[in-house]
């Protein structure tokens, strides 16, 4: 599978300095909307995704430390997703009858996984090139699909979908679709096939959440 990083019709990793304030003064333009009007647009969460893949490409071209790289990554994953959602998606049923120590103890456990996961997909986008084909609601005035397009040398051109949703009058990322393979589903697969083989104990799941990736990324 492949991971999603990379900035919108310009190659990994030279920014363009002009491009970069462009999608600054963007946002800054959407916030201001926001306050104005206290509706989300499809504007506001083409940005959004503009500014994360801004953000996952300067951890991309970076050469921090894999343990420091995790955090940052951890850190977009907390501020630019929809955690929680993605979380209780994972664990399915599970989730409904955690406590709620559990579900915080799960979630932490869970966007660290991930942070420490994708950060071995990072290399594969360099030097690709990112297009942002369209923004647009879905279902109702509160959820979002935004498309853009890659391209990479040496394969044909193929899409991401992300799927975006209000929370705290923000756009939050809450599943991506990546050349065909849909995020979402994934994880939850993981999840609940690690649940069956722990005895659907999730105590025992956060407990190997931390070391399923640990090993294969020491080197």
């Amino acid at each position: 599978m492949e991971n999603p990083i990379g900035v919108p019709g310009f190659a990994i990793p030279h920014i363009c300095r002009s491009l970069m304030v462009r999608l600054y003064l963007a946002a800054s333009l959407c916030v201001t909307g926001l306050a104005a009007t206290a509706q989300v647009l499809p504007e506001h969460a083409r940005v959004h995704v503009e500014m994360t893949i801004v953000e996952i490409d300067r951890l991309v071209n970076s050469d921090m430390q894999r343990d420091i790289l995790h955090n940052e990554l951890a850190d977009v994953f907390w501020t630019r997703s929809a955690p929680k959602i993605i979380a209780r998606s994972a664990l399915g049923n599970v989730w409904s009858v955690a406590s709620h120590p559990q579900q915080q103890e799960f979630l932490h456990a869970f966007i660290n996984y991930m942070a420490v996961k994708y950060t071995r997909y990072f290399p594969r986008y360099i030097g690709s090139e990112f297009e942002t084909v369209y923004a647009r609601t879905t279902r109702n005035d509160r959820y979002f699909e935004v498309k853009t397009n890659v391209y990479k040398q040496g394969r044909s051109p193929y899409p991401i979908y992300w799927y975006l949703t209000v929370i705290n009058n923000q756009p939050h990322i809450y599943n991506m679709i990546v050349d065909d393979l849909n995020i979402l589903a994934l994880e939850k697969n993981v999840m609940q096939a690690l649940l069956k083989q722990n005895n659907n104990d999730l105590n025992r799941l956060i407990q190997i959440l931390p070391k399923r990736y640990s090993e294969k990324t020491k080197s």
